[in-house]
């Protein structure tokens, strides 16, 4: 007789998967800044409880906003 096994989906591994592809899809990059410009926005990241990498990207776009280079709503970057 075959033996079946039900599994239950782990919303938390499921989260991670998709966490983890989601940065695969970024392109990495060195980014070689001054010291002392790291530190500030390291601290800005922590106010506004971001990482220091997060806080870099939401920088940048809102900067390409800003310069109204943003593409098109069915171009957006994510």
């Amino acid at each position: 007789m075959p033996l079946f096994l039900i599994v239950q989906p782990n919303p938390l591994l499921i989260q991670e998967l998709y966490t983890k592809k989601k940065m695969t899809e970024k392109k990495q990059f060195p980014l070689r800044i001054d010291q002392k410009l790291y530190e500030i926005i390291e601290r800005w990241a922590e106010d506004e409880f971001r990482s220091v990498n997060g806080h870099i990207e939401f920088l940048l776009r809102e900067a390409v906003k800003k310069s109204g280079r943003l593409p098109n709503k069915q171009d957006r970057i994510e």
